[in-house]
């Protein structure tokens, strides 16, 4: 079993989560369902697969049992772009956060980790 964050919920806790565009954009989407005594009830609509037993019901950080991913869509064009509509050296990165604060601070001996997928694309 994969070691937990520092906060013992795993999925259960709301977070936040940041795409930052260096000069200066940030973007972010926070899941509030998260912990709800009923959340996922309300996903089943959306393909969530109900009565798995256990805590199927409950809200959780951005997804539930059975259900599609949503894409988070950004368009960063103005970020790099800006206005004059020539591109600038721009930098992207990614936090995760609980409480406005890292949810694993360092040291650790085996720190949780996230599988995250991002992509850029333009055309």
């Amino acid at each position: 079993m994969p070691p937990q964050d520092n906060n013992n919920c795993a999925e259960f806790c709301v977070t936040s989560h940041a795409i930052t565009v260096s000069p200066g954009s940030v973007h972010t989407e926070t899941f509030t369902a998260a912990g709800t005594e009923f959340g996922g009830t309300f996903e089943t609509i959306n393909g969530a697969l109900p009565n798995e037993h256990g805590t199927w019901q409950y809200g959780r950080d951005g997804w539930q049992d059975g259900s599609a991913v949503r894409p988070w869509l950004v368009d960063i064009t103005s970020d790099i772009f800006g206005a004059g509509g020539q591109p600038a050296n721009t930098t992207i990165s990614y936090r995760g956060t609980f409480q406005g604060k890292d949810p694993n601070p360092p040291p650790q001996e085996n720190p949780p980790y996230m599988v995250v997928h991002m992509y850029l694309s333009w055309y």
